[in-house]
């Protein structure tokens, strides 16, 4: 995961997560629309090519791996002690 050191960045995307998820608690849907979207308008930006589109598949699968790493294993963890692992 890139840690973004610079404050004032850092900010202003926290920001923009806050003001997405301030709108609505359900998120489904909605997030798939602006995850689309940037990708989309990054092409119209940047052009159409192999590589910008496996720059946007590649961020899509590190922040995926990442949730599964800080998130979802944490979780599952935490569930087996609760309610005992598969045996």
């Amino acid at each position: 995961m890139p840690y973004i050191k610079d404050k004032l960045e850092r900010m202003f995307l926290d920001s923009l997560v806050k003001t997405f998820l301030l709108n609505d608690d359900n998120i489904t849907g909605r997030l798939n629309y602006f995850i689309f979207k940037l990708a989309k308008d990054y092409i119209q930006i940047h052009g159409e090519s192999y590589a910008n589109y496996q720059k946007l598949i590649g961020e899509l699968e590190c922040a995926k791996a990442e949730i599964q790493r800080r998130m979802i294993a944490p979780y599952e963890d935490k569930k087996i002690e609760e309610n005992g692992d598969v045996e």
